[in-house]
């Protein structure tokens, strides 16, 4: 009799219907149909730019578009703005689902023409990041440019698709996530009185498609940074329990030889999660030079250089702007990522000192 299979139940990390009975299926139906996890109802946030300004609707009901309206236009056949933003929520929590039908995540992919394989991305677990232009029928010139990026699970169930129209001079972005609070701060900036002094100094976000993009950035290092920031306190407060550290600790608190027991687990506890979160950055540093080169890669196409002494006087200072910032961001990424790789080989100085090292 042969031995019985033994899966991982459903509630681990396992994608039911990634097996050999469904090969004949493309990945992207199996993640729509398995993996990603939808809601009962669909409440998103919608912003969009135009004209230097933007307007910011929130709570939107996707599965009642005639509720939601701007101005009376529909948010999915409203005619084209500078800049669409569709902001997808997740409820916070493992294995929680976005805050989205699956009805209606469909209709957004089929209305905008989005590649199917984001289904495929936004399934999936370790992370990943592509970019594709479209070319006009003779091949000659690239009418639009997209990428799309999903970040490890690990970290939050973030993604992003991103397109930027060449002849419209306009942008679609979807993100997906569990926290928006300092992307929406910022949209709602976007949305301040064109008169009052705080507007004048706003920059145009249409003069860089990737300037909506910085916003989430920012909110990724923020969030990356408190992370990181928990982690190292976690570090130093497990240092203090053998005093074997580069940082003075009293004497009092230190572990007795009666608590090593629980201080030798805290300790592997700290380990795996500087594991899961040194892969986190990693990831996030390599996504940052990309995203730089990516821009790159846009101004080429737009400008034919990116070189922005090159370029017209009215886009120079907005580029420049959005450039200094993709730069800081890839930057904070490099030396976050070098420091929690400095925090793993603290958190193994304390396991050799309790005698449970490599």
């Amino acid at each position: 009799m042969p031995p019985a299979v033994i899966r991982p139940q459903p509630s681990l990390v396992y994608s039911p219907g990634y097996d050999d009975e469904t090969a004949d299926q493309p990945l992207y139906i199996l993640a729509l149909q398995h993996v990603i996890r939808f809601s009962n109802t669909s409440i998103i946030d919608y912003f969009e730019y135009q004209n230097g300004q933007g307007e910011l609707v929130e709570g939107v009901d996707l599965d009642n578009l005639a509720a939601h309206d701007l101005g009376g236009k529909d948010l999915l056949k409203a005619p084209e703005p500078e800049i669409r933003v569709f902001l997808i929520p997740q409820e916070e929590g493992p294995g929680k689902p976005y805050k989205i039908t699956r009805s209606a995540l469909e209709s957004i992919v089929n209305y905008f023409d989005i590649p199917k394989r984001f289904y495929e991305v936004l399934a999936n677990n370790n992370g990943a990041y592509c970019a594709f232009p479209s070319w006009n029928p003779s091949g000659i010139s690239i009418t639009t440019y997209s990428f799309l990026v999903k970040f490890p699970t690990s970290f939050e169930k973030s993604a992003i698709y991103f397109r930027y129209n060449i002849s419209r001079g306009t942008t679609l972005c979807l993100f997906f996530g569990p926290k928006f609070g300092h992307v929406k701060s910022a949209l709602r900036r976007e949305c301040s009185n064109s008169n009052n002094d705080d507007a004048t100094s706003k920059p145009n976000l249409s003069l860089d498609p990737f300037g909506i993009l910085e916003i989430f950035v920012s909110q990724i290092n923020r969030y990356m940074e408190t992370d990181r920031l928990n982690l190292d306190v976690k570090v130093r407060n497990l240092e203090s329990k053998t005093g074997m550290s580069g940082h003075y600790f009293p004497e009092q608190l230190r572990a007795t030889n009666a608590d090593l027991e629980v201080v030798r687990k805290e300790m592997h506890t700290c380990e795996g999660l500087l594991a899961f979160f040194a892969k986190i950055c990693e990831f996030e540093m390599r996504w940052m030079e990309w995203l730089r080169k990516q821009h790159n890669e846009m101004s080429l196409i737009r400008f034919g250089t990116y070189d922005v002494r090159e370029m017209e006087p009215k886009y120079r200072p907005t580029i420049s702007q959005v450039i200094a910032s993709l730069d800081l961001g890839a930057s904070l990424a490099r030396e976050r990522y070098e420091q929690v790789k400095t925090l793993c080989n603290r958190i193994q100085i304390q396991l050799d000192v309790v005698g449970h090292g490599k």
